[in-house]
C-alpha cells in the first residue's frame, strides 16, 4: 500500500463499499445465529400457560380449534354493513383451519 493511500485512508476512513459489505456480513451472520438458535431450542407443547416455568424454557400454547362464532363473523364481514368485529384466537384458528388444505402444509383436520 502506497503512502498516499495510507494518508487518504487515515483522512477519509473506510469506503462506502467496505461499510456496505461489512453491514451485509453482520446482518447475515446475525440471521444465521438467530436461525441456528431457533433450530436447537427445544419447544414444549402445552394446553395452557404454566405458572412455574424454568428460565429459558420455551412453550407453544395450542389454541382452540373450535371457532364457534367464526362463520357468523365472516358473514357479517361479507355483508359489508357498519359493524365492529372482534376476532378471538379461536376465530383466527378456525379461519386458518377452514382455508388451509393438507396439500399446502396446513394444519391437520380431525373428523
Amino acid at each position: 500500500m502506497s503512502t498516499l493511500k495510507k494518508v487518504e485512508r487515515a483522512l477519509y476512513g473506510p469506503s462506502v463499499t467496505e461499510v456496505t459489505v461489512g453491514a451485509a456480513l453482520s446482518v447475515l451472520l446475525g440471521a444465521l445465529i438467530g436461525v441456528g438458535t431457533l433450530i436447537v431450542t427445544p419447544v414444549e407443547r402445552v394446553r395452557e400457560v404454566l405458572e412455574e416455568a424454568a428460565v429459558g424454557q420455551v412453550f407453544f400454547v395450542e389454541g382452540s380449534r373450535s371457532g364457534g362464532q367464526y362463520l357468523r363473523k365472516r358473514q357479517l364481514l361479507l355483508e359489508g354493513g357498519a359493524a365492529e368485529l372482534t376476532l378471538s384466537a379461536a376465530d383466527l384458528n378456525a379461519w386458518i383451519a377452514a382455508t388451509a388444505t393438507p396439500a399446502s402444509g396446513g394444519g391437520r383436520r380431525s373428523g
